[in-house]
């Protein structure tokens, strides 16, 4: 065998490896709600160890910037006994706002599935989040609807949820 058809085969031994290994890890499924996927205001949002930072603008320096606020709730949201979790992601672009939205991360057999996200507020004071048969509580403070954004939130309110063909709404 010459050299060249000897380097031949190896170099296709090593893209066939190459491939199968990018298709492998590429259909790992996601087993953690910090690094899954959400849609938040009709934009998918991928967070990495809990957070995302996304380019406002091609070359610009200012980034959107989505975090988890709090380690996820744990509980059965979809009745299917997979253990889900909810979540409250804050959404800063660089402005002066704070946006705060839950999201849900619905387990399946092949990872899971991250759901739309329920705006809560601007600059809120978010309590605690519970689950009790398979609906969501968030318990948070906002202000008074006339109170500027230097006022601190005192106007406790709570929001009932639930899972619905994949999708968080308000109950």
């Amino acid at each position: 065998m010459s050299k060249k058809t000897l380097t031949i085969i190896i170099l296709a031994l090593a893209i066939v490896l190459a491939v199968f290994l990018y298709l492998r890890n590429s259909q790992t499924p996601i087993n953690d709600p910090l690094n899954a996927t959400y849609t938040v205001e009709g934009e998918r949002i991928t967070l990495k160890d809990g957070k995302s930072e996304i380019q406002i603008a091609p070359g610009s320096a200012s980034k959107k910037i989505t975090s988890v606020l709090w380690a996820p709730t744990k509980g059965d949201l979809d009745s299917n006994k997979t253990e889900d979790y909810v979540m409250i992601l804050t959404q800063n672009s660089g402005g002066s706002g704070t946006f705060y939205y839950l999201v849900a991360g619905l387990s399946f057999q092949n990872g899971i599935i991250g759901t739309n996200g329920i705006f809560l507020g601007d600059r809120i004071a978010p309590e605690n989040i519970s689950i009790t048969d398979g609906t969501m509580l968030v318990n948070y403070a906002e202000r008074k609807p006339d109170d500027p954004f230097t006022v601190q939130p005192s106007v406790g309110v709570s929001k009932y949820l639930i899972v619905k063909d994949g999708q968080l709404i308000e109950k």
